[in-house]
């Protein structure tokens, strides 16, 4: 049997699940309302996340059959529920899938989805859909069940503006809800901020403050949002748009200036003054997928004196976000085919009061000898911007003295200890930054730093404690590079 006709027959049986849906959407029975929300719940069961299943029912017009369900429905008290059940399919259908995201929006369209919402919230009696509606909505947008501790992170961008689309449509302290869970979703991560400017939010903000100014508090919270957004970045079109809402406007009488004008203005002015305690230009790396590769560096390696790693960081989550033990994030990666070489990444250490993710320095030389050094008097911080310097002297010269490995964090020697400095391989052909290349059996997966990098400076020489101060005292955007080609 060809991989083909496995494929199709697979196909088939998916069918099946849409027959049984229309068959049972026909019945005017109980019973058949029932067997329609537990066919539903029978597809995210076979689904749990899996790309085949994903893209089985994908072919299988699983997106055009559930949104034609709500299209369909003829009795009305069925829908809330209905469209309750249909979100929930929908989310698992798209989870970290950018295929199945993709035929969402451009061939179902998420201005259809909003559409049949509007509709089956009309006659949601008990509004028991308007209360489930806002954690569905932030559901979509993270790719499963919304927590903002743990799954925050926006992975469909396309479903913040569905998001906002819908927010006019719901009572207002639904309003409110939705609001303040989004504006601490935003706040908690440079990657939120980077998507929603990337999705114009500012702008579709600002088309709905004229609707809503007749309530404070709703009001009060889109500028709050426009601030934080507005700080990480906006376009012309959208001060354009912000501008716009300054005109007055003439009365029957006299002219009166409209309600949020102050606010703006107030707002424009602190995007205008506030400023990051971190890199205005970094990498953001989601933790799953990204880093840097580099090309393979040969017999570059300084061996007399030593070395300086330098970088801007900031770490979203050491947690792995596939939730996979033993991850251990990396900052840098530079070995050979066999593994020889130095890394350096993060390890959860523990004090007598808290766990801690420390940095920790991995050698393996040529000799075959394997050392792993844990500089466990810094922890740090998940959200906090900060800037490391870690330093690897060589003393070949004099044979009865270790080199020594120094650790300075936002320009303070926070530890030093001597680590003997290895014999580098001539060739390092796996050089990653924030993640790792797979060379089994030690490294059998990545381990992709979670968070956001700025300026990374690797320095053929061993930085003193003067310099180490005076790099973080140049702050976050400091061009290194333009200054010596200055």
């Amino acid at each position: 049997v060809t991989n083909s006709t496995m494929h199709q027959d697979m196909l088939r049986v998916y069918n099946e699940f849409f027959a049984a849906l229309a068959t049972a959407q026909a019945g005017t029975l109980p019973v058949h309302h029932t067997t329609l929300l537990l066919i539903m719940q029978c597809i995210r069961t076979v689904v749990k996340d899996n790309v085949k299943t994903q893209r089985l029912f994908r072919e299988a017009g699983a997106f055009l059959n559930l949104t034609t369900l709500l299209n369909a429905e003829m009795r009305t008290e069925r829908l809330p529920q209905l469209a309750s059940e249909v979100m929930r399919t929908l989310t698992c259908l798209m989870a970290s899938n950018k295929k199945s995201k993709r035929h969402m929006q451009h061939d179902i369209g998420y201005d259809q989805l909003k559409k049949l919402l509007v509709r089956a919230l009309e006659f949601d009696a008990d509004s028991k859909l308007h209360a489930e509606l806002c954690t569905l909505l932030l559901d979509l947008v993270v790719d499963g069940r919304f927590d903002i501790e743990t799954n925050y992170a926006i992975r469909n961008p396309n479903a913040v503006m569905l998001l906002f689309h819908m927010l006019p449509e719901l009572p207002q302290r639904y309003q409110a809800e939705v609001l303040d869970t989004f504006i601490a979703v935003v706040e908690r991560s440079p990657l939120n901020q980077s998507l929603c400017c990337e999705r114009h939010i500012i702008f579709e903000i600002l088309r709905i403050i004229p609707e809503v100014v007749r309530s404070d508090r709703f009001l009060a919270q889109l500028i709050s949002l426009i601030e934080i957004l507005g700080t990480h970045s906006i376009t012309v079109r959208e001060l354009k748009r912000m501008f716009s809402l300054f005109r007055s406007e003439r009365g029957d009488t006299v002219e009166f200036r409209p309600a949020p004008q102050t606010r703006l203005m107030k707002a424009l002015q602190f995007m205008a003054l506030s400023r990051s305690d971190g890199s205005s230009t970094f990498f953001d790396l989601n933790g799953r997928d990204t880093g840097l590769t580099l090309p393979s560096l040969e017999k570059v390696w300084p061996q007399n004196h030593g070395y300086s790693f330098c970088c801007w960081l900031r770490p979203e989550s050491f947690s792995d976000p596939v939730g996979v033990p033993k991850f251990r994030p990396r900052l840098m990666s530079m070995l050979d085919g066999s593994g020889r070489g130095i890394e350096l990444y993060f390890v959860p250490t523990r004090t007598k009061k808290q766990l801690m993710h420390s940095l920790a320095l991995f050698t393996h030389g040529v000799g075959g000898k394997q050392c792993e050094t844990v500089l466990r008097e810094y922890g740090f911080q998940e959200k906090r911007w900060c800037h490391v310097v870690l330093t690897h002297s060589s003393q070949s010269r004099v044979l009865w003295h270790q080199s020594e490995v120094r650790l300075y964090v936002n320009g303070v020697l926070v530890q030093k200890c001597s680590v003997k400095y290895p014999q580098m391989p001539s060739t390092l052909s796996h050089c990653r930054i924030a993640t790792n290349a797979v060379l089994p059996p030690r490294l059998s997966r990545e381990n992709p730093f979670y968070g956001q990098l700025g300026t990374i400076c690797f320095v053929e020489d061993v930085l003193t404690a003067a310099q180490a101060a005076l790099l973080y005292q140049m702050g976050a955007n400091f061009d290194v590079l333009d200054q010596q080609a200055g």
